[in-house]
């Protein structure tokens, strides 16, 4: 058995209690249009160009082996349509460029090296965090991971959009500690318009988490013009009324990712989105602190 990964990311105090080494899986149902990781999207592997750090060298020109990348007014134009990943290109860049971004590997393997930082889970409570992508659509892949690593004591939390296999989400809900499930938008004709994909499964599976009595915070992108009005946000109290959520992550759109893009040569559609200011994220966080414990970010 093997599965995709974009990259271990060590020593992180979010995404969970403690210090936590994250595991970011590649591949998503979904295609949030403000997502800041959009290399985590396609299941793909893919290569990322940075045309900043190119010393047009044209080392990668001639190295290509179905002659997908040429010199077009003194740039370096790359036609990733018919790139068949034979790497041959990142081999060859001697400004480091150019990168692989996806990896095969099996449990077993990835298991024994996030338990390089065990002393690190022990002495703070923290643990290992899967995320995404959405790390459940390598369910199978995913759930002998958790298996693996609760076997070992290690604490698991699992990032997850919530658009996975109930199948799936029921049988790794043993494995798990903490689950960082992600509430984007209410309405669902928006949702659908903005992430890709309907909202409807994502409530039945957060209602069917909450059957199972299961940990879970509840992590809010805040996004201006799109989900902060007062409809969205009473629809998010009224959605998870009942259900045993322990704390709420708010967490305000930003563009830090907005350079990848260029770099897998994508549009960022970004006109619609605004970063929402201090001012709007501090009154959401108090609404929802009339009942929950809040904080912004984590």
């Amino acid at each position: 058995m093997k599965g995709k990964i974009l990259n271990i990311q060590r020593c992180s105090i979010h995404n969970g209690p403690g210090i936590r080494t994250t595991v970011f899986f590649k591949g998503c149902p979904m295609t949030c249009l403000w997502c800041h990781n959009p290399e985590s999207q396609s299941f793909k592997n893919e290569i990322m160009y940075d045309n900043e750090k190119c010393t047009n060298c044209q080392n990668c020109i001639n190295s290509c082996l179905n002659n997908c990348i040429e010199l077009n007014n003194d740039k370096i134009i790359t036609n990733l349509d018919n790139c068949i990943l034979c790497e041959k290109c990142i081999d060859h860049c001697v400004s480091g460029a150019r990168e692989l971004v996806g990896r095969d590997i099996n449990p077993r393997d990835l298991v024994h090296e996030v338990m390089k930082d065990q002393e690190f889970f022990k002495n703070s409570n923290g643990g290992v965090t899967l995320s995404g992508g959405e790390a459940l659509n390598q369910g199978e892949f995913t759930i002998e991971i958790a298996r693996l690593l609760k076997k070992r004591g290690v604490s698991v939390a699992l990032d997850t959009c919530g658009f996975v296999s109930k199948e799936h989400l029921e049988k790794i809900s043993q494995y798990i500690d903490i689950f960082l499930y992600d509430i984007k938008i209410i309405d669902s004709k928006k949702h659908l318009e903005f992430t890709g994909v309907d909202n409807k499964l994502i409530f039945e599976n957060l209602k069917l988490l909450s059957s199972l009595s299961s940990r879970i915070f509840i992590r809010i992108p805040l996004i201006e013009g799109i989900n902060t009005s007062d409809a969205e946000i009473q629809g998010i109290l009224d959605l998870i009324d009942g259900i045993n959520v322990e704390k709420i992550s708010l967490l305000p759109y930003h563009e830090i990712g907005k350079h990848k893009y260029n770099k897998l040569n994508l549009n960022f559609k970004n006109k619609v989105m605004k970063v929402p200011n201090k001012d709007l994220v501090e009154k959401i966080k108090k609404i929802f602190e009339k009942k929950y414990t809040v904080e912004i970010g984590g």
